[in-house]
């Protein structure tokens, strides 16, 4: 049988928002690197005599992922009360999550406390005397137009008073509240595009800014008020939702902190966030030393390499990173073996390692391609968790409380405001050019 013969195969790592590390782990593959340094990454796009650790270090400055003030609003309207009557698993939970961001992701103690319906008020008390003084009767006793706040305002003007490098929390059963002779489907529609407009119009001084929205169950011991104003008195269970807005890498910060709560509350999420254009990457000999590599494979057999990658800025769960389904490949003949957690101690700064296949070809090539891997956004397609607990007509307690109906009027035309303005339909792209 013929030798089968070596050939030079390229790889050049073009990357597209993603922290990236070549490690090829590759049993029919041999060489090592003949390139030069400046030459690779004047290839890139990169600055061919800026060290990759100083590109690194200034990413990094630029993206901090720790807030310097944690703003809480709790929503004080009266659609409110029934989560604050007693020791509610509503109040546990916000205690927990206020904790866990405060220690974990605030880099002092500049902590805003406040209660919001059609105005905010801000309350001079620890994190402690705040939650367990939540009650209808201090709601009512703080002030507001507690009858008919508007969600869709509310949310304005949280977002509004998040600045640069800060974080805020938003918890609200954002049930939509129309007025008496609103065209439902209109008026809908018409929270949507607000929900656009206000993130479109906080991108002009913060293009990083992003959202996290969850979907929790507490007990709830109240009245439910309809889109008609009827009062449904409720004693079981009810859904609110809590938000974080801010800079996608605080973002990041605040979904690790409090990934455990939320787990264990088995909790639905959403992430709209902007992306990014850059993210550091190393590699594991020099600064170039992935982009060449001396390769063969057996006649039709497959050539497989593996990546290290630093997924820390980007405000995902676990689960969603290591599920091969929610990474888009392009057309060549190449897929995602497997996604795994690093376990390699010399690279502890990168999180994922992704091991990728390709298929050779006859005489032991490799064809040029690129490989391209995408982490698809979670907004491409409305999840179904969503549509699942949107109640479109407002209709469910028209008749009393149905404690089998946990849906919410108003919510899918607040994640459908995101996902028009958050459309990109990938997180973060990787390109790896195999000539």
């Amino acid at each position: 049988m013929m030798k089968s013969k070596h050939i030079n195969a390229i790889i050049s790592l073009l990357i597209t928002g993603g922290i990236i590390l070549m490690v090829f782990t590759l049993g029919s593959c041999s060489g090592s690197s003949n390139c030069d340094g400046k030459k690779c990454k004047t290839a890139l796009g990169l600055n061919a005599r800026q060290k990759i650790s100083v590109r690194d270090s200034l990413f990094n400055k630029e993206n901090p992922d720790h807030a310097t003030k944690f703003n809480v609003y709790v929503e004080s309207s009266a659609s409110m009360d029934g989560y604050v009557v007693g020791n509610t698993d509503f109040k546990t939970v916000l205690y927990r999550l206020i904790g866990q961001v405060e220690a974990d992701v605030l880099k002092n103690d500049n902590l805003s406390l406040n209660y919001i319906n059609s105005q905010s008020f801000n309350r001079k008390e620890t994190v402690k005397e705040f939650t367990d003084r939540l009650s209808a009767a201090t709601f009512s006793a703080t002030g507001g137009d507690r009858a008919n706040s508007d969600i869709i305002q509310v949310i304005s003007h949280v977002v509004k008073k998040t600045g640069v490098n800060e974080v805020s929390m938003f918890v609200s059963d954002c049930v939509y509240s129309p007025e008496a002779s609103a065209d439902i489907d209109k008026a809908l529609q018409k929270q949507q595009t607000d929900m656009l407009n206000i993130l479109k119009n906080k991108a002009k001084n913060d293009s990083r800014f992003g959202v996290l929205l969850y979907r929790l169950i507490s007990d709830f011991h109240g009245v439910y008020y309809t889109k008609t104003n009827g009062n449904i008195t409720c004693d079981g269970k009810r859904p609110y939702f809590v938000w974080f807005f801010g800079d996608e890498a605080i973002l990041s910060n605040v979904a690790r902190s409090i990934s455990k709560i939320m787990s264990d509350k088995k909790a639905d999420f959403i992430t709209g966030i902007p992306g990014y254009s850059y993210l550091p990457y190393k590699t594991k000999g020099s600064d170039h030393a992935y982009h060449y590599l001396r390769a063969e494979t057996k006649s039709n057999s497959t050539f497989t390499f593996s990546f290290l990658a630093d997924m820390s800025k980007l405000p995902l769960s676990q689960q969603y990173i290591m599920n091969k389904d929610n990474y888009h490949m392009g057309k060549d003949k190449y897929f995602i073996k497997r996604i795994e957690k690093n376990k390699d101690a010399r690279h502890p700064q990168y999180d994922y390692k992704y091991t990728v296949c390709i298929k050779g070809k006859e005489r032991s090539l490799v064809s040029p391609t690129t490989i391209e891997i995408s982490l698809k956004s979670m907004l491409d397609k409305m999840p179904s968790w969503v549509i699942t607990y949107d109640d479109p007509d407002g209709n469910d307690y028209n008749n009393g409380y149905v404690p089998s109906k946990l849906r919410t009027f108003g919510l899918k035309s607040l994640v459908d405001g995101m996902a028009d303005y958050y459309k990109e339909p990938y997180y973060v792209t990787f390109k790896i050019k195999i000539n």
